[in-house]
């Protein structure tokens, strides 16, 4: 078990690490309203690799396939009833006491979680929503970005000026929010996020409705200029493993693929899904069909006989992918830690061999703090045959000790998700040692043909203050 023990090289995960746990978390910006823009004729006109569309409409969200909703901050959002015309649906957006002063949603029909191309320009920087808010002088603001790229934003603010009944408010790019990023015709704006009551968070729980987003020009929207797949998998026998195609660009607005298998008496794959299972020892060819742009790609999967686990940190499940230890001190975090990848104290000899992980932190009452250890996998580590993360955990150096994050991301064409301990229950239980198991389900985010990072984070106290103490981990494995 040789694992290197870095801090200065965490500085470069950091920008994709703590992009996805504060995305919304920059302020952003907006003002009213008019009439909505004429809704225009689809003419379709070809412009290399986008398309651009007319009308500007971005949602009704009566649409046939509902738009993606992706929370933050304690934000809850769906696709609701209309509270003043039952035959109409909106956008149902809950902000909560427990929310965050920068609560919102993300809402997406495209790759990426993106919408299609906004174009602007010095004639068109509009857009306008129908809004009903539970009072007047809420504040309402929009946030556009680039999926690829979240330094590329602009936030603009409107104010509702009806309570309890449906109005339309202008939200004018042109005029950033202040201390937001003004609005650079240059650049691609292809994802949306809905704050409501912004900058607020609330004595009593509030609800907001949003419909018919339109802009005020035109929207673009991007092709797939090629797909790709690992090129090797494996599978056990009576197996699954899920295959998840990349595209080019990565925020390709329609990302669906048909998957299908050369020899299926070896193995066979969902066509819709790419979920593979094995039937036989041996190989099959297993092939994705872009729906945009007809484009293929292959992966070649190995049927095995039955699979092993993969250690990730444990003397008895073997070591894969050259993982690299880090922690966060590097990244100016408040709860500074203490890391020694070759402890004793914990009595390691319950669980795993001889030596463990233990993890001592400075702890912090800072708003925002945070602390934790990375396993990073440069090259991505491919677990799409596994169905589970397992690992151990002591917390008896740490009286106080009642959660923590477990959270696994990928880089390319994927995300992250955030397990907390609090929600998961013991599935053996050791002297002071506890052993978890998480299904890989739960990591929905994930790319699981290239994970990149596996993280645990952020250990609190009941007041979900992260306090000092000392925590050991071992016997960190994805199980098939």
């Amino acid at each position: 078990m040789k694992i290197s023990l870095f801090k200065a090289s965490a500085l470069g995960l950091i920008a994709i690490s703590l992009s996805a746990l504060l995305v919304g978390c920059d302020l952003l910006g907006l003002t009213p309203p008019a009439t909505p823009p004429a809704t225009g004729t689809n003419t379709g006109t070809n412009t290399g690799t986008e398309t651009v569309v007319d009308p500007g409409t971005i949602f009704t969200f009566d649409e046939t396939t509902a738009p993606t909703l992706a929370d933050f901050g304690n934000n809850v959002g769906s696709i609701a009833t209309d509270p003043a015309a039952s035959t109409n649906k909106a956008l149902k957006i809950v902000k909560g006491t427990n929310a965050q002063t920068w609560a919102g949603t993300t809402v997406s029909f495209g790759g990426l979680a993106s919408i299609k191309k906004l174009v602007f320009d010095a004639s068109h920087t509009k857009m306008t929503a129908r809004v009903y808010s539970p009072a007047v002088g809420k504040t309402i603001r929009i946030k556009v970005e680039s999926a690829t790229d979240n330094t590329v934003t602009c936030e603009t603010n409107a104010v509702s000026t009806q309570a309890n009944a449906w109005e339309t408010l202008t939200f004018d790019f042109a005029t950033a929010a202040t201390g937001t990023s003004a609005l650079d015709f240059t650049k691609k704006y292809n994802k949306l996020s809905i704050f409501a009551d912004f900058n607020v968070t609330p004595s009593a729980s509030e609800t907001f409705y949003f419909d018919d987003l339109i802009f005020s020009g035109t929207l673009s929207q991007i092709h797939a200029t090629g797909i790709s797949l690992p090129s090797t998998g494996t599978v056990a026998v009576g197996g699954t493993s899920t295959l998840t195609a990349t595209f080019a660009p990565t925020d390709t607005y329609t990302q669906t693929v048909t998957w299908s298998s050369a020899t299926p008496s070896k193995a066979t794959v969902n066509s819709s899904s790419g979920v593979v299972t094995g039937v036989a020892t041996g190989t099959s060819v297993i092939t994705a069909t872009s729906s945009d742009g007809s484009f293929t790609a292959s992966c070649t999967v190995t049927v095995a006989a039955s699979l092993s686990n993969l250690g990730v940190y444990s003397e008895t499940n073997t070591v894969s992918g050259s993982p690299t230890l880090g922690d966060s001190n590097g990244w100016g975090a408040a709860n500074q830690l203490t890391v020694n990848a070759s402890s004793t104290s914990g009595n390691p000899s319950l669980i795993d061999g001889t030596v463990d992980i233990s993890i001592t932190a400075s702890g912090s009452t800072a708003a925002g703090a945070y602390g934790g250890i990375l396993f990073s996998y440069s090259s991505g580590l491919d677990i799409s045959a596994y169905s589970s993360l397992v690992f151990s955990i002591n917390a008896s150096g740490f009286t106080s000790f009642t959660d923590m994050g477990i959270k696994l991301e990928s880089f390319t064409g994927g995300g992250n998700n955030e397990i907390a301990l609090s929600t998961l229950t013991p599935t053996s239980i050791a002297g002071p040692w506890k052993t978890y198991t998480i299904p890989l389900s739960s990591y929905s985010n994930v790319i699981k043909t290239s994970a990149n990072n596996l993280g645990f984070w952020n250990f609190k106290d009941s007041s979900a203050v992260q306090t000092a103490g000392t925590i050991y981990l071992d016997n960190i494995y994805f199980k098939p």
